[in-house]
């Protein structure tokens, strides 16, 4: 028996120190997640081909908060996009749909849908180099299009806006940049890593390593190719929607990535590329904090593009009616003019 205990007992170990090494990796978990409970909140699945790589589907969910308000509302939604940091799938969904809610009923914040997409483990909202865990393409060209089927999300006459936090903000400013011509506006908070040779957790140097390996390929061509400067580089060499950027990047002064969001802050500026910088006094790296001391400056950022997408739709909408209006006229003095 004492045998027995004993073998039992070190499989326990051997099995704590295995999972423990995993849920260090970047890729850790599965494309879904458990179903988080929380007011105005809705689950939802969709079979990924392009996660799959037998070819099978693999089901990947994603959460959205659909605010009281919105609830009758028969116009295209404003949808903002928000992607959490590392090993935080789950953790910002209840907390930020309560806060949205909160400041859409005091009038703080416009109406709108926030979607809360899985971008698994530590993935940097990044393809793998290798191209196992394609989290990008999911994202953009699976789990967006999906939207439709549950919401009025007309990406055609209503960009949707996209922000995050930590891994979230770094995903936020990469895939804004890069797809400048799908999102309205970027909001980027304390983003990370920002600098061009990986050097934001060189003290954790495990997870560095972890990272650059599993997500970069060991390649640090590929990590500045897909990093924020590389994205911001690449969209700089286009003149055509520069103008139209709304790049916010805020970051607190007690931030271990404030050097660095400083530093990528001057680089957007030498490269061309206009955009605010908001520094929190007193906010360390905490999500907490962050809407605890900045939420007005985040709402502003949040009212102001919803405000402009609400009226280039009006004026859209204005000029169809305008346009149709002619026509019905010319239609009416063409059939008066044959009698």
């Amino acid at each position: 028996m004492r045998t027995i205990s004993k073998f039992v007992l070190l499989l326990c170990i051997i099995n704590s120190i295995l999972t423990a090494n995993q849920s260090k990796h970047p890729y850790a978990g599965s494309w879904s997640t458990a179903t988080v409970q929380a007011n105005n909140v809705t689950e939802y699945k969709f079979t990924s081909k392009i996660a799959s790589s037998g070819g099978r589907g693999t089901e990947v969910n994603y959460h959205v908060f659909y605010p009281t308000q919105l609830k009758r509302y028969r116009g295209p939604v404003p949808t903002l996009v928000w992607l959490h940091g590392s090993f935080s799938s789950l953790k910002g969904i209840k907390p930020l749909s309560t806060y949205f809610q909160r400041a859409i009923d005091e009038g703080k914040l416009k109406p709108m849908a926030v979607v809360f997409p899985h971008g698994l483990n530590q993935s940097l909202w990044v393809n793998s180099k290798d191209g196992k865990y394609p989290v990008e393409d999911v994202l953009i060209n699976e789990l967006l299009p999906d939207l439709k089927n549950h919401f009025n999300y007309r990406p055609d006459r209503i960009k949707p806006m996209i922000a995050g936090f930590s891994m979230g903000g770094y995903g936020a400013a990469r895939l804004g940049l890069k797809y400048s011509n799908l999102f309205s506006s970027i909001i980027a908070i304390a983003a990370g890593p920002l600098d061009e040779n990986f050097r934001t957790l060189e003290s954790n140097s495990e997870s560095r390593d972890l990272l650059l390996q599993h997500v970069f390929g060991g390649s640090m061509q590929y990590y500045r190719r897909v990093n924020p400067r590389g994205e911001a580089l690449e969209f700089s060499k286009n003149t055509y929607g520069k103008e139209k950027l709304n790049l916010h990047i805020i970051c607190g002064d007690k931030d271990f990535t404030v050097g660095h969001n400083q530093r990528f802050a001057e680089y957007l500026n030498e490269i061309g590329i206009k955009h605010k910088y908001t520094m929190l006094p007193g906010v360390n790296h905490n999500m907490q904090q962050v809407f605890q001391t900045g939420s007005d400056q985040i709402f502003d950022s949040l009212n102001q593009q919803i405000s402009s997408s609400l009226r280039k739709l009006s004026k859209k909408r204005n000029q169809l009616r305008n346009k149709r209006g002619r026509q019905s006229r010319r239609l009416s003095m063409g059939r008066r003019g044959s009698n």
